[in-house]
């Protein structure tokens, strides 16, 4: 009876920390998307100087994502990301509007694939 609680125990706990490890990289790529959207409306609206202060403050706070995601996800697409930002940042800076808001999309894209592989899925537990 001990070993059928024991592992009852175990995998209701591994469940409870997939799910609050879900919900918080599914709030925090949200937030980055709706950062990356804001910053979209400074860029169409050719406010470059703003548009960059945001850039570098979502530089500034990536590190601190990107090493709470690393133990959960998938390294390749946490360096893509990191290189995008820096993308956009320079793309910003020469103050291109097509390739500022490709780059952006570009990391748009990724913040939402994150969201959708960050799911948990009956599939990923067992």
């Amino acid at each position: 009876m001990r070993p059928v609680i024991v592992i009852i125990l175990g995998f209701s706990i591994l469940i409870a920390v997939s799910i609050t490890t879900s919900h918080y990289i599914n709030n925090a790529s949200e937030v980055l998307q709706v950062e990356l959207m804001a910053t979209e409306e400074l860029i169409l609206s050719e406010q470059w100087e703003q548009a960059l202060l945001r850039i570098e403050e979502m530089q500034k706070k990536w590190p601190e994502y990107h090493d709470w995601w690393a133990v959960f996800l998938n390294h390749s697409i946490l360096n893509t990301i990191e290189i995008s930002l820096s993308k956009l940042q320079q793309f910003t800076i020469a103050e291109d509007q097509a390739l500022s808001l490709a780059e952006l999309h570009s990391l748009l894209s990724h913040f939402r694939g994150i969201s959708d592989s960050a799911l948990v899925k009956l599939y990923n537990i067992f």
